[in-house]
């Protein structure tokens, strides 16, 4: 992804004099990381404590996705880059309200 050169003054509201005027740019490159090899599934009960932030579910998995090591935990879950539930998709932790209000004053016959 590149951004092309953007004005300060336009993209991001600056009031630079014209002689002191910058651009900026952002370039970043990305990558899809393959799941072969990394992936793993584990019985909820086989977590360490470290791992778990809840009740654990009767009979439920966890995946753990490694692709490197932390040294907040030790032996076999010292590469656990990602956890998730298998069970995660059948309830919902929480939610989110958004909203946006809007209003339109007709000030005149010529507003918009």
């Amino acid at each position: 992804m590149d951004s092309g050169l953007v004005d300060l003054n336009d993209g991001f509201g600056l009031n630079l004099p014209d002689g002191d005027r910058i651009s900026y740019r952002r370039r970043t490159t990305c990558a899809v990381l393959s799941l072969q090899g990394h992936t793993s599934v584990v019985e909820a009960n086989d977590l360490p404590t470290e791992l778990k932030d809840r009740s654990m579910l009767p009979g439920e998995q966890f995946t753990i996705i490694s692709y490197g090591s932390t040294d907040n935990l030790a032996g076999r879950w010292k590469n656990v880059t990602v956890l998730y539930s298998l069970l995660g998709a059948n309830f919902q932790h929480s939610y989110t309200l958004k909203y946006v209000i809007c209003y339109s004053i007709q000030e005149g016959p010529d507003s918009n």
